[in-house]
């Protein structure tokens, strides 16, 4: 098994580590898991898999989008900000949503 992940890959599916930024510029580590010999300009259905909070996408998501994988399904997983590989900062994010109501105080909910 590779780093983390509580479950072995099947040998019909593939996984590539990628990063994105969310739309707060925060660093999101996600695998995307996909059918081997995938065509390329094949249209396959997908599914993004939330995990609970306090998991990372090497546990419960993984043995999910294994088997959606197997099934025909390109899958992605994520680490939710603060979680896992994904990156943020909370001294600045506190500070963010600190200026952000003090400007905005109707954000406030």
């Amino acid at each position: 098994m590779s780093y983390g992940y509580i479950t072995k890959l099947s040998e019909n599916v593939e996984r590539q580590h990628i990063r994105y930024n969310n739309r707060y510029g925060t660093a999101i580590a996600a695998d995307i898991y996909t059918p081997k010999n995938l065509e390329e300009d094949k249209l396959l259905p997908a599914i993004v898999i939330g995990i609970p909070y306090g998991s990372t996408k090497e546990q419960a998501a993984a043995i999910y989008a294994n088997t959606f994988a197997q099934l025909g399904f390109v899958t992605l997983t994520f680490d939710q900000v603060y979680m896992g590989e994904s990156a943020a900062n909370l001294v600045m994010l506190l500070l963010q949503t600190y200026m952000r109501n003090l400007l905005v105080p109707q954000l406030i909910i």
